[in-house]
């Protein structure tokens, strides 16, 4: 949904034509009446940013349209313990040295890993064990045959160096979320049964990436964008930065599904702007709840795979496919293949490029034209 932008139509058929470039040929232009029969609940929303024309039909006003393009989400918290019982189911199991039935695909949750301790009777540098924020830590008790570690910590910018490993240069942005859980009867949810759906919403110098559903016996309404450059600061929730935004996206919600937000303060929202006492009496109640945190990108926007390196030696049982980005879903097999031949003598020149701009030791580098 795109609003609030003046020539909102011009804005979104150029970024129709970029995903047609790309091959995606079902992106278009949806007109309200459109939109509305694919999502029924966002009938305020078309209502409130159209009017009716000499046909009787709803046209979208100059600063508003909305744009069918490729995209989708998933449910991490359902879906990775879903997909991990998937994978232990077939990949089996195997019988260990003490005789132990064991699964050959194992997978923790919530270990946040801290350290990494080295083998000191190996001539390599090999990762011999992990260190966990629990205080817990981890050692190799066998001497394998091939133990390989893969250090995926996505967009956490800095993991990688706060391991020992070399790490490219990287800006941080500040990046808030905002949550609505919204309890309801159960006449409520009946009527709600259907709601879900998954979007962009964008304003004048705003983009929200938008998440919402019914959600047990609550309706989820997550939302999250609205970043600033922030160096390697660390924002607070407590600074102006995060009331500023989480307010912004209160009311972006309420802009779009005031029949919502109406139900969780329990009187009508629809077309009025929310202020910081109201967001406050929903955070009171534990219907909203607020995050801030740093998200980041490497200076040169590539993504960082291959060998990883501890004080300038190559680490010989270890490598990284990470700092993919927010589009990295959309060329992770490609990034995760690469990675992978980070060990081979790469004759094919795409990959050998493709692990040079992606080597962890790469740092910015100034050239100079006659």
């Amino acid at each position: 949904l795109i609003h609030g932008i003046p020539n909102a139509r011009t804005h979104a058929q150029g970024m129709k034509e970029t995903y047609n470039s790309l091959g995606y040929n079902a992106c278009t232009i949806l007109t309200p009446q459109e939109v509305v029969a694919i999502d029924p609940f966002l009938l305020d929303f078309c209502a409130s940013h159209s009017q009716i024309n000499d046909t009787g039909e709803h046209q979208w006003n100059d600063d508003s349209v909305a744009l069918w393009r490729p995209g989708g989400c998933i449910d991490t918290s359902v879906f990775l313990p879903k997909f991990y019982e998937y994978l232990k189911k077939h990949a089996g199991t195997y019988v260990n040295r003490n005789g132990e039935l064991k699964d050959c695909f194992r997978m923790k949750f919530d270990k946040e890993v801290t350290s990494v301790t080295y083998d000191d009777k190996s001539n390599k540098l090999n990762i011999k064990g992990l260190g966990f924020k629990d205080g817990q830590k981890k050692r190799e008790c066998f001497d394998y045959t091939s133990s390989q570690y893969l250090f995926c910590p996505g967009e956490a910018i800095g993991t990688l160096r706060s391991l020992g490993f070399s790490e490219p240069e990287y800006a941080g942005f500040a990046g808030p979320v905002l949550k609505l859980n919204i309890p309801a009867l159960p006449d409520e949810l009946a009527k709600y049964q259907d709601f879900k759906h998954c979007m962009e919403v964008h304003k004048e110098g705003i983009v929200l990436a938008w998440q919402a559903r019914v959600k047990e016996d609550s309706i989820f309404i997550g939302v999250a964008g609205t970043k600033a450059f922030y160096g390697d600061r660390v924002p607070q929730i407590g600074e102006d930065f995060a009331r500023n935004r989480h307010l912004t996206q209160l009311n972006m919600i309420n802009e779009v599904l005031p029949e919502f937000v109406s139900l969780a303060l329990r009187r009508d929202t629809k077309g009025r702007e929310l202020t910081w006492t109201d967001l406050l009496v929903l955070e009171k109640k534990g219907v909203l709840s607020r995050w801030v945190g740093r998200r980041a990108v490497t200076y040169d926007g590539f993504p960082t795979l291959g060998n990883l390196y501890h004080q300038g030696q190559k680490v010989a049982n270890a490598r990284c496919t990470t700092h993919l980005g927010s589009g990295g879903v959309s060329f992770a097999p490609g990034v995760v293949h690469a990675s992978r031949l980070c060990e081979r003598e790469n004759t094919d020149p795409l990959i050998a490029n493709v692990l040079r701009y992606a080597d962890s030791r790469r740092a910015p580098s100034v050239e100079s034209s006659n």
